[in-house]
Protein backbone atom coordinates (compact mmCIF):
# COMPACT_ATOMS: atom_id res chain seq x y z
CA UNK A 1 0.00 0.00 0.00
CA UNK A 2 2.71 2.62 0.90
CA UNK A 3 4.92 1.70 -2.34
CA UNK A 4 1.58 2.35 -4.36
CA UNK A 5 1.11 5.55 -2.53
CA UNK A 6 4.29 6.87 -3.23
CA UNK A 7 4.44 5.46 -6.57
CA UNK A 8 1.29 7.75 -7.36
CA UNK A 9 2.84 11.13 -5.52
CA UNK A 10 5.33 10.51 -7.22
CA UNK A 11 3.68 10.51 -10.81
CA UNK A 12 1.42 13.58 -9.70
CA UNK A 13 4.83 15.26 -8.37
CA UNK A 14 6.31 14.66 -12.26
CA UNK A 15 3.45 15.76 -13.91
CA UNK A 16 2.93 18.88 -12.02
CA UNK A 17 6.82 19.84 -12.95
CA UNK A 18 5.77 18.91 -16.81
CA UNK A 19 3.04 21.24 -16.52
CA UNK A 20 5.10 24.00 -15.13
CA UNK A 21 7.82 23.87 -17.80
CA UNK A 22 5.65 23.59 -20.01
CA UNK A 23 4.21 26.88 -19.43
CA UNK A 24 7.48 28.77 -18.42
CA UNK A 25 8.69 27.30 -22.09
CA UNK A 26 5.43 28.09 -24.16
CA UNK A 27 5.94 32.00 -22.43
CA UNK A 28 9.41 32.36 -23.21
CA UNK A 29 8.60 31.47 -27.16
CA UNK A 30 5.92 34.27 -26.76
CA UNK A 31 8.40 36.78 -25.70
CA UNK A 32 10.95 36.00 -27.86
CA UNK A 33 8.25 35.90 -31.04
CA UNK A 34 6.86 39.25 -29.64
CA UNK A 35 10.59 40.80 -29.66
CA UNK A 36 11.79 39.19 -32.79
CA UNK A 37 8.94 40.31 -34.53
CA UNK A 38 9.21 44.10 -33.38
CA UNK A 39 12.40 43.98 -34.39
CA UNK A 40 11.88 42.89 -37.98
CA UNK A 41 9.46 44.82 -38.33
CA UNK A 42 10.91 48.26 -37.54
CA UNK A 43 13.88 46.97 -39.62
CA UNK A 44 11.65 47.12 -42.33
CA UNK A 45 10.28 50.44 -41.05
CA UNK A 46 13.67 52.27 -41.27
CA UNK A 47 14.28 50.71 -44.23
CA UNK A 48 12.36 53.73 -46.59
CA UNK A 49 13.01 51.89 -50.13
CA UNK A 50 10.87 49.17 -48.81
CA UNK A 51 7.73 51.28 -48.08
CA UNK A 52 6.16 50.30 -51.14
CA UNK A 53 6.98 46.68 -50.09
CA UNK A 54 4.76 46.87 -47.10
CA UNK A 55 1.74 44.92 -46.71
CA UNK A 56 -1.35 46.56 -46.48
CA UNK A 57 -4.18 46.54 -43.82
CA UNK A 58 -7.81 46.11 -45.25
CA UNK A 59 -9.72 48.86 -44.29
CA UNK A 60 -13.25 47.37 -42.68
CA UNK A 61 -16.77 48.52 -42.68
CA UNK A 62 -16.03 50.83 -45.41
CA UNK A 63 -19.23 51.33 -47.92
CA UNK A 64 -18.29 53.46 -50.93
CA UNK A 65 -22.07 54.56 -51.37
CA UNK A 66 -22.32 55.60 -47.84
CA UNK A 67 -18.45 57.59 -47.78
CA UNK A 68 -19.72 59.42 -50.98
CA UNK A 69 -22.72 60.43 -49.13
CA UNK A 70 -20.95 61.73 -46.11
CA UNK A 71 -18.38 63.85 -48.45
CA UNK A 72 -21.35 65.34 -50.37
CA UNK A 73 -23.07 65.93 -46.97
CA UNK A 74 -19.95 67.60 -45.53
CA UNK A 75 -19.44 69.57 -48.71
CA UNK A 76 -22.83 71.95 -48.01
CA UNK A 77 -21.52 72.78 -44.85
CA UNK A 78 -20.37 76.60 -44.79
CA UNK A 79 -17.65 76.84 -42.23
CA UNK A 80 -14.17 77.83 -42.62
CA UNK A 81 -11.49 78.38 -39.62
CA UNK A 82 -8.63 81.16 -39.95
CA UNK A 83 -6.47 79.09 -37.33
CA UNK A 84 -4.06 76.48 -37.39
CA UNK A 85 -5.20 73.17 -36.31
CA UNK A 86 -3.11 71.15 -34.13
CA UNK A 87 -5.30 68.97 -32.90
CA UNK A 88 -9.13 67.26 -32.89
CA UNK A 89 -11.39 64.94 -31.69
CA UNK A 90 -13.81 62.81 -34.27
CA UNK A 91 -16.18 59.69 -33.61
CA UNK A 92 -15.71 56.31 -34.77
CA UNK A 93 -18.84 54.81 -35.45
CA UNK A 94 -19.82 55.74 -38.89
CA UNK A 95 -23.23 56.64 -39.00
CA UNK A 96 -21.96 59.90 -38.35
CA UNK A 97 -19.93 59.62 -41.17
CA UNK A 98 -20.64 63.66 -42.54
CA UNK A 99 -19.30 64.73 -39.12
CA UNK A 100 -16.01 62.91 -39.77
CA UNK A 101 -15.61 64.21 -43.45
CA UNK A 102 -16.34 67.40 -42.14
CA UNK A 103 -13.76 67.75 -40.04
CA UNK A 104 -11.02 66.66 -42.82
CA UNK A 105 -12.18 68.57 -45.42
CA UNK A 106 -11.78 71.78 -43.72
CA UNK A 107 -7.92 69.64 -42.65
CA UNK A 108 -7.75 69.95 -46.43
CA UNK A 109 -7.10 73.39 -46.45
CA UNK A 110 -3.87 72.84 -44.69
CA UNK A 111 -0.57 71.09 -44.52
CA UNK A 112 -0.11 67.92 -42.68
CA UNK A 113 2.44 65.67 -43.28
CA UNK A 114 1.20 63.12 -40.66
CA UNK A 115 -1.90 62.04 -38.68
CA UNK A 116 -1.61 60.57 -35.16
CA UNK A 117 -4.44 58.80 -35.04
CA UNK A 118 -5.66 57.17 -31.35
CA UNK A 119 -8.66 55.12 -30.54
CA UNK A 120 -10.09 52.42 -28.01
CA UNK A 121 -8.50 49.34 -28.36
CA UNK A 122 -11.98 47.85 -28.22
CA UNK A 123 -11.39 43.87 -27.84
CA UNK A 124 -8.82 44.51 -25.29
CA UNK A 125 -6.33 41.65 -27.70
CA UNK A 126 -3.51 44.38 -27.80
CA UNK A 127 -0.19 42.93 -26.50
CA UNK A 128 0.19 46.14 -24.06
CA UNK A 129 -1.97 48.57 -23.32
CA UNK A 130 -0.86 50.88 -26.01
CA UNK A 131 0.16 49.23 -29.39
CA UNK A 132 0.31 50.48 -33.20
CA UNK A 133 1.32 49.32 -36.57
CA UNK A 134 4.24 49.66 -39.02
CA UNK A 135 2.39 48.77 -41.96
CA UNK A 136 0.51 50.86 -44.74
CA UNK A 137 -3.69 50.71 -45.36
CA UNK A 138 -4.83 49.88 -48.59
CA UNK A 139 -7.53 52.21 -49.05
CA UNK A 140 -10.29 52.92 -52.40
CA UNK A 141 -8.43 55.98 -52.94
CA UNK A 142 -4.72 54.43 -52.45
CA UNK A 143 -2.53 53.03 -49.76
CA UNK A 144 -1.64 55.37 -46.70
CA UNK A 145 1.32 54.97 -45.49
CA UNK A 146 2.91 54.60 -41.96
CA UNK A 147 5.22 57.36 -40.29
CA UNK A 148 7.82 54.98 -39.78
CA UNK A 149 10.00 57.42 -37.96
CA UNK A 150 7.14 58.11 -35.31
CA UNK A 151 6.44 54.50 -34.83
CA UNK A 152 10.20 53.47 -34.69
CA UNK A 153 10.37 55.76 -31.62
CA UNK A 154 7.41 55.29 -29.82
CA UNK A 155 8.46 51.42 -30.11
CA UNK A 156 12.28 52.38 -29.12
CA UNK A 157 11.16 54.28 -26.06
CA UNK A 158 9.27 51.56 -25.09
CA UNK A 159 5.57 53.67 -25.31
CA UNK A 160 3.62 51.59 -27.60
CA UNK A 161 4.71 47.66 -29.00
CA UNK A 162 4.09 46.99 -33.00
CA UNK A 163 0.65 44.35 -33.04
CA UNK A 164 -0.56 44.41 -36.51
CA UNK A 165 -3.43 41.88 -36.03
CA UNK A 166 -5.02 43.84 -33.19
CA UNK A 167 -4.91 47.33 -35.09
CA UNK A 168 -5.73 46.14 -38.75
CA UNK A 169 -9.33 44.67 -37.32
CA UNK A 170 -10.57 47.58 -34.82
CA UNK A 171 -12.60 50.01 -36.61
CA UNK A 172 -11.58 53.20 -33.74
CA UNK A 173 -8.56 53.18 -36.63
CA UNK A 174 -9.15 51.31 -39.86
CA UNK A 175 -12.87 52.85 -39.87
CA UNK A 176 -10.80 56.44 -40.07
CA UNK A 177 -8.47 55.88 -42.68
CA UNK A 178 -10.60 56.11 -46.00
CA UNK A 179 -11.59 59.89 -44.59
CA UNK A 180 -7.30 60.36 -44.10
CA UNK A 181 -6.24 59.23 -47.80
CA UNK A 182 -9.11 60.90 -49.44
CA UNK A 183 -8.76 64.38 -47.77
CA UNK A 184 -5.22 64.56 -46.91
CA UNK A 185 -3.81 62.52 -49.68
CA UNK A 186 0.33 63.45 -48.87
CA UNK A 187 -0.13 62.36 -45.29
CA UNK A 188 1.25 59.37 -43.28
CA UNK A 189 -0.18 57.59 -40.07
CA UNK A 190 0.39 56.87 -36.96
CA UNK A 191 -2.11 54.31 -35.63
CA UNK A 192 -2.66 53.91 -32.08
CA UNK A 193 -5.00 51.71 -29.79
CA UNK A 194 -5.10 52.28 -26.48
CA UNK A 195 -6.27 49.81 -23.83
CA UNK A 196 -8.97 50.82 -21.35
CA UNK A 197 -6.21 49.71 -18.43
CA UNK A 198 -3.73 52.59 -20.32
CA UNK A 199 -2.50 54.58 -16.69
CA UNK A 200 -2.68 58.24 -16.71
CA UNK A 201 1.08 57.62 -16.45
CA UNK A 202 1.29 55.39 -19.94
CA UNK A 203 -0.25 58.15 -21.16
CA UNK A 204 1.90 60.95 -20.22
CA UNK A 205 4.82 59.12 -21.21
CA UNK A 206 3.11 58.41 -24.43
CA UNK A 207 2.71 62.07 -24.93
CA UNK A 208 6.03 63.31 -23.85
CA UNK A 209 7.51 61.22 -26.73
CA UNK A 210 5.13 62.29 -28.99
CA UNK A 211 5.98 65.84 -28.35
CA UNK A 212 9.61 65.51 -28.73
CA UNK A 213 8.79 64.73 -32.40
CA UNK A 214 6.13 66.89 -32.75
CA UNK A 215 6.02 69.80 -35.80
CA UNK A 216 3.80 71.98 -37.07
CA UNK A 217 2.46 69.94 -40.14
CA UNK A 218 1.58 67.14 -37.90
CA UNK A 219 -1.69 66.28 -36.57
CA UNK A 220 -2.94 64.44 -33.48
CA UNK A 221 -6.63 62.72 -33.59
CA UNK A 222 -8.64 61.18 -30.70
CA UNK A 223 -11.30 58.77 -32.69
CA UNK A 224 -13.73 58.58 -29.75
CA UNK A 225 -17.25 57.78 -29.42
CA UNK A 226 -18.73 59.37 -25.97
CA UNK A 227 -21.76 58.38 -24.32
CA UNK A 228 -22.92 54.74 -25.05
CA UNK A 229 -26.35 53.15 -24.25
CA UNK A 230 -28.61 55.71 -23.28
CA UNK A 231 -31.29 57.69 -24.35
CA UNK A 232 -31.14 61.02 -25.93
CA UNK A 233 -31.77 63.11 -22.83
CA UNK A 234 -29.04 61.03 -20.31
CA UNK A 235 -26.68 61.03 -22.92
CA UNK A 236 -26.92 64.88 -23.58
CA UNK A 237 -26.86 65.05 -19.99
CA UNK A 238 -23.66 63.27 -19.32
CA UNK A 239 -21.85 64.88 -22.36
CA UNK A 240 -22.60 68.27 -20.73
CA UNK A 241 -20.01 66.50 -17.76
CA UNK A 242 -17.80 65.50 -20.09
CA UNK A 243 -17.05 68.51 -21.74
CA UNK A 244 -16.87 70.49 -19.04
CA UNK A 245 -14.20 68.10 -17.94
CA UNK A 246 -12.25 68.61 -21.03
CA UNK A 247 -12.36 72.09 -21.14
CA UNK A 248 -11.09 72.26 -17.89
CA UNK A 249 -7.92 69.79 -18.43
CA UNK A 250 -9.48 67.72 -15.15
CA UNK A 251 -7.46 64.75 -15.94
CA UNK A 252 -8.29 62.76 -12.64
CA UNK A 253 -11.87 63.37 -13.13
CA UNK A 254 -11.13 62.45 -17.15
CA UNK A 255 -9.73 59.01 -15.80
CA UNK A 256 -12.74 57.88 -13.97
CA UNK A 257 -15.33 58.35 -16.41
CA UNK A 258 -16.60 55.01 -17.92
CA UNK A 259 -18.67 54.26 -21.06
CA UNK A 260 -21.57 55.74 -19.66
CA UNK A 261 -19.55 58.98 -20.79
CA UNK A 262 -16.97 58.12 -23.16
CA UNK A 263 -15.09 54.96 -24.62
CA UNK A 264 -11.48 56.04 -24.38
CA UNK A 265 -10.36 58.50 -21.82
CA UNK A 266 -6.67 57.71 -22.51
CA UNK A 267 -7.32 59.01 -26.17
CA UNK A 268 -8.96 62.04 -25.43
CA UNK A 269 -6.26 62.99 -22.32
CA UNK A 270 -3.43 62.28 -24.98
CA UNK A 271 -5.11 65.21 -27.08
CA UNK A 272 -5.50 67.51 -24.46
CA UNK A 273 -1.76 66.65 -23.03
CA UNK A 274 -0.12 67.40 -25.83
CA UNK A 275 -2.01 70.64 -26.55
CA UNK A 276 -1.59 71.63 -23.21
CA UNK A 277 2.24 70.94 -23.80
CA UNK A 278 2.07 72.76 -27.14
CA UNK A 279 0.30 75.65 -25.73
CA UNK A 280 -2.65 74.90 -28.02
CA UNK A 281 -5.65 75.34 -25.74
CA UNK A 282 -8.18 77.05 -27.69
CA UNK A 283 -11.27 74.57 -28.34
CA UNK A 284 -13.92 74.90 -30.55
CA UNK A 285 -16.53 72.37 -30.99
CA UNK A 286 -17.88 71.96 -34.13
CA UNK A 287 -20.61 69.39 -33.51
CA UNK A 288 -22.40 67.66 -31.25
CA UNK A 289 -24.71 65.01 -31.30
CA UNK A 290 -26.19 61.43 -31.02
CA UNK A 291 -27.72 58.88 -32.76
CA UNK A 292 -31.09 59.54 -31.71
CA UNK A 293 -30.82 63.24 -33.55
CA UNK A 294 -29.70 61.14 -36.54
CA UNK A 295 -32.14 58.56 -36.88
CA UNK A 296 -35.08 61.01 -35.15
CA UNK A 297 -35.55 58.34 -32.26
CA UNK A 298 -34.61 60.17 -28.75
CA UNK A 299 -35.86 57.42 -26.90
CA UNK A 300 -33.65 54.51 -27.96
CA UNK A 301 -30.01 53.44 -26.77
CA UNK A 302 -27.73 56.26 -28.86
CA UNK A 303 -24.04 56.66 -28.84
CA UNK A 304 -22.71 60.68 -28.70
CA UNK A 305 -20.28 62.34 -30.59
CA UNK A 306 -17.99 65.36 -30.55
CA UNK A 307 -16.32 66.89 -33.33
CA UNK A 308 -13.70 69.22 -31.81
CA UNK A 309 -10.35 71.26 -32.98
CA UNK A 310 -7.92 72.56 -30.92
CA UNK A 311 -5.61 75.45 -32.22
Amino acid sequence: MSTFVYTKNFFITISIVIVVVTAVFISSIHKVYKESRNSDLLGMANDKDAQVDYPLHTTVLFDESSFYKSVSTASSIDRVVDYHIYGGVIPHHLLPSFVISDFFRILSNQEIDTVVIIGPDHYETGMANIVTSSYGWDTKFGALYPDTTIINTLVGSQVSVIDDETVSKDHAVSGIVPFIKYYLPESKIVPVLMSGNTSKEEVIKFVETIHKNYGDNMLIVASVDFSHYLNSEEAKRNDDVTIKIIKEFNYDSLFELNSDYLDSPGSVASVMMLMQRLGKTNIEILQHLNSGDITGNEYTETTSYFSIFYH
